[in-house]
């Protein structure tokens, strides 16, 4: 009971967040013309993430049906409620499951309670129960310690739960593509906890069905993946050299949960304290022999549970957004389950209740931290504040803050901000798309078309750039540029309607009615007859009749 009541008093206020301005903005409300159909369902697997032909993006078909699901139950006030309420039954359902499986393993209730209360109240965690975008780590965990259970109990011969753990397998690595290191913490536990021999004919068969998951996983994920990565984007090898510091520094803040971040970057006194807990945790297994199993066996699962993270790394990435606290989702329940099983060796120690008593004790004043923590994401301003307290120099918080006070009417120090984040990154193509736009709503269109063009010289299929550099050399009555921006954003993205609609209204406006014409009626069967292309559509046919007539009237004229 205490499991289901301890995250509700404590994320309970997030139910009134709001949007952070960062990935919530495209993956939510970007995106609720697809959400909102229940019959997309069966579109979820050939669509990315971000339901983008252009970016590049992330396959996790089970995040999105979850969001489906919450979909259907926004209102105007409050389209983030269903949302938020569905990350904290996740984070209940994760407890259960974690205490579960302690007791499972014989853990005692009292041991394996607190150690699943380390968990619900951890600072680290506030960002993946609060963040929306952290959904599919969320989905990925439940399902990873389903599959757990359900291969524990084959383990103890009950062949009917293979369907279960397949099913549960294929569920994680459809969330998000971390779960492919699962087979791994499937072993781990098989070895370390069950005491098993991993080289069974038994795993062999498990692990071919594994391979066979992951195989259709990446197949149909090349489907929704984009092999044109943008520029400053690494992946594989070359990625995972430059985020080597990662785990020491994601398992120093599981045990001092300090200094945390909506953007973090990799600072030079969590890598030293990540790598003293490594050699601490080395030094307990060579003296603790009685622990030496449970020592590693936490350790690992932080690894391998890590590890996927390694091998991408985001654009731009030293300039302020080099990791996610959300990613310790995963691995952080390693480190639980090892905790539990610890704990549980003290219990006829004449010191058990006093060192129940410090995890309790810990317990509050981590609640007290994630409580706090969960703040930073209840607004757009509080989420830059919070990576620019950490690091005054993120050019990601500066760009964030920005926007926010742009939309809250403080024009000028909007685009102060954000040209700040220009001079710390200033390859950031989507900043000096923002800017540009912004310098367009202020009526400064020689500087927007300046920063759009450099937006457009960084990413030449910048989709969004082009259409508003179309409609900056549209109102300055440069039709031509704006034809060819508008034509190249309809190269970039053939089912645009909007692209081809703007693009008739400028043909309208040079008096080019049968291009217009075109246009509009191609826009307006895209559309599905919208009214208001319709209503163009016949304004666009009656001057072209009357540019006919006029035509031959005119060449009628000299044969009279």
């Amino acid at each position: 009971m205490f499991l289901i009541i301890i995250p509700l008093m404590l994320y309970y206020p997030s139910i009134k967040y709001n949007f952070t301005g960062t990935d919530d903005i495209q993956l939510i409300r970007t995106n609720q013309p697809f959400y909102r159909p229940l019959n997309n369902v069966f579109h979820l697997f050939k669509t990315n993430s971000y339901v983008s032909p252009n970016n590049i993006d992330f396959y996790r078909p089970v995040q999105m049906l979850s969001f489906i699901v919450d979909a259907q139950f926004q209102t105007d006030k409050r389209p983030l409620l269903p949302f938020h309420i569905t990350s904290i039954i996740l984070q209940i359902i994760t407890l259960l499951l974690l205490y579960y499986l302690l007791v499972h393993f014989n853990v005692e209730k009292i041991p394996a309670f607190l150690s699943a209360c380390i968990f619900a109240v951890h600072p680290l965690i506030a960002a993946s129960v609060v963040w929306i975008p952290a959904r599919g780590d969320q989905l990925a965990a439940v399902f990873t310690l389903l599959a757990v259970i359900a291969f524990i109990r084959v383990q103890e011969g009950k062949k009917c739960f293979v369907p279960l753990h397949m099913l549960f397998f294929a569920c994680a690595i459809f969330s998000k593509e971390i779960a492919a290191a699962a087979p791994v913490i499937f072993l781990l536990v098989d070895k370390l906890l069950l005491k098993n021999k991993i080289f069974t004919w038994k795993n062999a068969l498990l692990a071919i069905f594994w391979f066979c998951i992951e195989g259709i996983y990446f197949s149909m994920r090349s489907f929704g993946w984009s092999k044109d990565y943008p520029e400053g984007m690494l992946t594989g090898w070359d990625a995972f050299l430059k985020n080597i510091t990662l785990v020491p520094v994601l398992l120093s803040k599981v045990f001092l949960p300090y200094d945390l971040s909506t953007y973090a970057v990799f600072k030079s006194w969590s890598v030293f304290a990540g790598f003293l807990i490594i050699a601490i945790l080395a030094l307990l297994v060579i003296v603790d022999k009685r622990r030496k199993g449970i020592y590693i066996f936490g350790f690992l699962w932080f690894l391998s549970a890590g590890m996927p993270y390694m091998f991408f790394r985001m654009p731009y990435a030293e300039s302020g957004r080099e990791y996610f606290e959300s990613w310790a989702y995963f691995p952080v329940m390693g480190i639980v389950i090892a905790a539990g099983y610890i704990l549980n060796t003290f219990r006829e120690s004449r010191n058990y209740a006093l060192t129940c008593s410090g995890f309790a004790v810990v317990s509050a004043f981590l609640a007290w931290g994630a409580s706090a923590h969960a703040r930073d994401f209840a607004n757009p301003y509080a989420f830059a504040d919070s990576a620019l307290r950490s690091y005054g120099n993120n050019a990601f918080a500066y760009l964030d803050r920005g926007q926010w006070k742009f939309n809250s009417r403080f024009t000028d120090d909007g685009i102060r901000d954000i040209t700040r984040s220009i001079e710390l990154c200033p390859r950031n193509d989507f900043a000096l798309y923002i800017r540009g736009t912004y310098y367009f709503y202020t009526r400064r269109n020689a500087e927007a078309r300046k920063d759009l063009e450099m937006a457009i010289q960084i990413d030449r299929t910048y989709l969004e750039a082009y259409m508003m550099k179309g409609w900056v050399d549209f109102t300055d009555k440069q039709y031509d540029a704006a034809i060819a921006d508008f034509a190249m954003a309809i190269k970039l993205n053939p089912s645009s309607a909007w692209s081809r609609f703007i693009r008739g209204k400028i043909y309208e406006q040079i008096g080019d009615y049968e291009n217009a014409l075109d246009d509009i009626s191609t826009a307006s069967f895209m559309a599905d007859n919208n009214s208001a292309f319709q209503d163009d559509l016949r304004k666009v046919k009656r001057k072209l009749r009357e540019q006919k007539a006029l035509e031959k009237e005119q060449s009628e004229e000299p044969e009279r």
